[in-house]
C-alpha cells in the first residue's frame, strides 16, 4: 500500500443516469462524467506528489477511460496501470438491470438490511466475502509509490475503505460514492476532496438507502413517463410525500397541458432566468430551442433583453410570465389577450408552469446543484 492513496470513482455514464446497475457490464461516460474526469484530473495534477504518482484502473472500460482522461493532466504522465481486483462487483444475472426490474425479480430485496445487504444476495453473484478479500488484497499489497491514484467503482470504494478505516461491514456498504468528490486515504485516516466549483448541499441517495415511503415514490417516478429517477426528484425525494405530488404534478405540465412544447419551454426557461436558476436553465434552453423557440429569443431572455418573436403567441406567454414577475399581477388587457389566445385552460396551465418550476428551480438554488464541470453557467453568481 502506498503512503497515500487517492480514490476515485469512474465518472457520470449512461446506465448511471438511468439507474442501472453496471455491474460486469459497461456503458459509456456521458458529457457530464468526461467533465468530471478533466476536472479530478485538473484537482490531481497539482497534488503534492503528483510527478510521482502511480495511477492503476479498474480494467472496465468505465473506469479505464476516466484514468485515461485523468493521466493527460498529470505532467509527466504515469503508464496507466490495469488491476482486475479493481473490477466491480458483479450481482450475476442482476447486472444490468434497474433497481425497479430487480426488485420484480426478488420481491422485498432492498426490505430490512437489504438497503445494503441486497447487492450480494443475487442468486448468481459476488458475495460478500469472496469480494472484500479481493478488495483486502489489493490494499494489503506494498508498493514503493508515495501517491497511488486509484480509479474504480461505487462499490469497491465503499468496501476498499470501509477495510482501510476498519468499519463494521454495515457502516462501510452504506458509505456515499458521489463522482464529484475523491478520497484521500492517507495515515489510517479518510478525507473527501470535492472537485472544483462550489459544493452541492447534498448527496443522491439510492433505492437501497430509502426508507420505504420513499422507495414507494422512486418507483412510481420510473414506472412513470419519464421511465427514470433524477434531477430534482433526487432532492424532493427527502420529503417523498411532496416528491409524489410534485413528480406527479410536473408529468403532467411536461406531457399533458394544452400547450404546445414551444409555449411551455418558453414559459420554463422565462421563470428559470427570473429565479438565475443555472441547472433549470441549463437543462431546459435546449428544449425550448428544439421546441421552435429562436435562439436568438433564448439569448435574450438569459441575458434579461427583451426578446423579439415572429409568432404571437410567444410574445404573449412571455408577457405573462414577465408581468407577473415584475407586478405580482397580470393587468386586464394582458389577461383578456391571453384568455383570446389560449383559453382559460391554456392561461391556467401557463400560471400552473409558472408556479411548478419556480418549486423546481427553488429547489436546485437551495441545494446548490451546479452545471455539469467544464459547463460555463447561464447566469453570473
Amino acid at each position: 500500500m502506498s503512503a497515500c492513496i487517492v480514490l476515485v470513482r469512474h465518472g457520470e455514464t449512461e446506465w448511471n443516469r438511468e439507474r442501472r446497475n453496471q455491474g460486469r457490464f459497461d456503458s459509456p461516460l456521458t458529457e457530464r462524467g468526461i467533465a468530471q474526469a478533466h476536472a479530478i484530473g485538473r484537482l490531481l495534477g497539482v497534488l503534492p506528489n503528483a510527478a510521482a504518482a502511480r495511477i492503476v484502473a479498474s480494467p472496465l472500460g468505465r473506469a479505464r477511460r476516466t484514468a485515461e482522461i485523468i493521466c493527460e493532466h498529470l505532467d509527466p504522465a504515469p503508464e496507466l496501470g490495469l488491476d482486475d481486483r479493481l473490477r466491480e462487483l458483479s450481482i450475476g444475472s442482476w447486472d444490468g438491470l434497474t433497481y425497479s426490474e430487480i426488485a420484480m425479480c426478488a420481491p422485498g430485496i432492498f426490505d430490512g438490511d437489504g438497503r445494503s445487504e441486497w447487492c450480494f444476495r443475487s442468486p448468481d453473484g459476488e458475495r460478500y466475502e469472496g469480494f472484500a478479500a479481493r478488495v483486502g488484497d489489493w490494499l494489503s499489497e506494498p508498493v514503493d509509490a508515495p501517491l497511488t491514484i486509484v480509479v474504480t467503482h461505487g462499490m469497491v470504494s465503499r468496501v476498499l475503505r470501509g477495510l482501510y478505516a476498519r468499519l463494521p461491514r454495515d457502516a462501510a456498504l452504506i458509505l456515499p460514492v458521489p463522482q464529484d468528490k475523491v478520497f484521500r486515504l492517507s495515515n489510517g485516516a479518510i478525507e473527501e476532496i470535492p472537485v472544483g466549483g462550489k459544493m452541492a448541499r447534498y448527496r443522491d441517495i439510492t433505492p437501497a438507502e430509502m426508507t420505504p415511503a420513499q422507495r414507494r415514490v422512486h418507483d412510481l417516478i420510473v414506472s412513470g413517463r419519464r421511465g427514470r429517477f433524477g434531477g430534482p426528484f433526487q432532492l424532493l425525494i427527502r420529503a417523498p410525500e411532496i416528491c409524489e405530488h410534485a413528480a406527479k404534478l410536473g408529468e403532467h405540465l411536461r406531457w399533458g397541458t394544452s400547450l404546445p412544447d414551444r409555449l411551455s419551454e418558453l414559459a420554463i426557461i422565462t421563470t428559470a432566468q427570473f429565479w438565475r436558476a443555472q441547472y433549470e436553465w441549463y437543462a431546459h434552453a435546449p428544449l425550448a430551442e428544439q421546441a421552435g423557440v429562436p435562439a436568438a429569443a433564448i439569448e435574450a431572455i438569459r441575458h434579461e433583453e427583451t426578446p423579439s418573436f415572429d409568432q404571437k403567441d410567444e410574445a404573449l406567454v412571455y408577457r405573462v410570465c414577465t408581468e407577473l414577475f415584475k407586478t405580482r399581477r397580470l393587468s386586464d388587457a394582458t389577461f383578456n389577450e391571453a384568455v383570446t389566445t389560449l383559453g382559460e385552460t391554456g392561461l391556467t396551465e401557463v400560471i400552473a408552469i409558472i408556479g411548478y418550476y419556480t418549486l423546481i428551480g427553488n429547489t436546485l438554488n437551495v441545494f446548490q446543484v451546479a452545471v455539469p464541470e467544464g459547463t460555463t453557467p447561464p447566469f453570473p453568481e
